[in-house]
């Protein structure tokens, strides 16, 4: 049976670099060079996972689940040759998933950009601007993260076509997200009104 050697990978970015501890998250990984096989494996301190082969720069995998946050290495193998193979690594930080508990005011008008003070718990500043408010499951909106129960965020304006919508649908969810993939696990409603000087 033949045997294969593969020269290990040196990876240089992977996106994002931080996700829940909960697992889940799916992470790209960019190398200098991976080869086709489907045996590639992400190994998170040791806690290996399955990647997928994208293109010879670029692997998908999914992040297991964490006990507590923690900042941990990743690096990539090929099953066949393990350690032998292993890559140069990169740092992954796992953090507690967000909660949403209320939002202060909870109602605003149609042209958007009420400033809204999000109350939970978990909120966390992973710079780059990579927090964001998620309305209704698809609009991002900049968040200033006062605190770890704290932020701000402004309100979406609505199209023309959404505005005309009935009561009922102008209730969106909000969410948080902090790495700008994941968003967190429960949500709260911020109620649209038409502008009272044009209605």
């Amino acid at each position: 049976m033949p045997y294969y050697y593969y020269k290990p990978p040196k990876i240089y970015d992977m996106i994002p670099r931080e996700g829940p501890t909960k697992g889940g998250t799916n992470i790209t990984i960019f190398a200098s060079e991976f080869k086709k096989t489907k045996h590639i494996l992400c190994v998170f301190d040791g806690v290996k996972t399955r990647a997928k082969w994208i293109s010879s720069s670029e692997i998908e995998c999914i992040t297991p689940k964490w006990p507590s946050p923690v900042s941990v290495p990743v690096w990539v193998i090929y099953e066949e040759d393990g350690d032998k193979s292993k890559s140069t690594s990169l740092p992954f930080l796992y953090y507690e998933n967000p909660e949403v508990h209320s939002l202060e005011p909870s109602c605003g008008p149609t042209y958007g950009y009420t400033q809204i003070t999000v109350k939970g718990k978990n909120f966390v500043n992973m710079g780059l601007n990579k927090a964001k408010c998620i309305f209704n499951g698809k609009k991002a909106m900049n968040v200033t993260i006062i605190n770890e129960t704290t932020l701000y965020c402004s309100s979406p304006p609505l199209t023309r076509s959404e505005s005309l919508l009935p009561a009922l649908d102008m209730r969106h969810t909000v969410e948080i997200t902090l790495n700008g993939a994941e968003a967190s696990e429960n949500h709260v409603k911020f109620w649209y009104y038409p502008d009272p000087e044009i209605a």
